[in-house]
């Protein structure tokens, strides 16, 4: 996929270009779009499969997800963005500078939305998909952005790339996320130091696997929870 750029039309769209990018990749001939079902809305059906793609929380979608997997395959998409380069425009919307930001996302991202759906997620009707996106960021100097950013607002995201594209459909899947060299009995600060993650995300990821019942809380060092790998036939 191309460069792609931004017009001075573009702001807060009820789909987003991140989204839409995401389902004009994936989509196939024969698919359906924007389908009501069962009382919702999906993204695509493709054959007798529902593809949701979301690019927000999954908290979201918890009910939905619950209540179409009874009796329906599901693949939910999601992106991670490994490389962002944020383009400033001005009020105008004409490109004014860009830079490649510092910050890099990683597969383990994905245990910050995990831990909102980690029982619904560990179903088998449910694979999850994760994309791994390098993407152009457009800010907009309007002054009702956050003041993080200087009071500039984050207008839209438009995907450069797809770099790479993670299924999730086993156990073994979700567990392999676990970096191998990691003790048998481990602490979340030892599975950010294996990881090469933040203690922050090591304790996401700690706590979504616990709940997917991928690993066990076997006590505790100090402050710290214990944990060690569930045995496949513990399932």
């Amino acid at each position: 996929m191309s460069d792609t750029t931004i017009s001075p039309q573009i702001g807060v769209l009820k789909e987003k270009s991140l989204h839409s990018g995401i389902k004009d990749w994936y989509a196939q001939e024969g698919d359906l779009f924007e389908v009501p079902y069962e009382g919702y809305v999906i993204d695509i059906i493709r054959d007798s499969k529902l593809i949701e793609i979301q690019t927000g929380n999954f908290g979201s979608i918890k009910n939905k997800l619950n209540s179409l997997s009874k009796s329906n395959q599901i693949e939910l998409i999601y992106p991670i963005i490994e490389n962002k380069w944020i383009i400033r425009l001005d009020e105008t919307g004409v490109e004014i500078s860009k830079r490649k930001s510092p910050k890099r996302g990683k597969i383990e991202d994905i245990f910050s939305q995990l831990i909102f759906i980690p029982e619904v997620i560990i179903k088998p009707e449910i694979q999850l998909h994760v994309l791994i996106l390098d993407v152009n960021e457009f800010w907009k100097n309007d002054g009702k952005g956050s003041w993080r950013r200087k009071k500039w607002s984050k207008v839209d995201q438009k995907i450069i790339r797809v770099t790479n594209s993670i299924f999730f459909t086993t156990i073994d899947d979700y567990q392999n996320l676990i970096a191998k060299g990691i003790p048998k009995k481990f602490t979340s600060s030892d599975l950010a130091l294996n990881n090469d993650i933040s203690k922050k995300q090591a304790q996401k990821m700690c706590y979504a696997l616990r709940k997917m019942n991928l690993i066990k809380n076997t006590g505790k060092s100090g402050r710290s929870y214990i944990y060690e790998i569930s045995n496949l036939q513990d399932h």
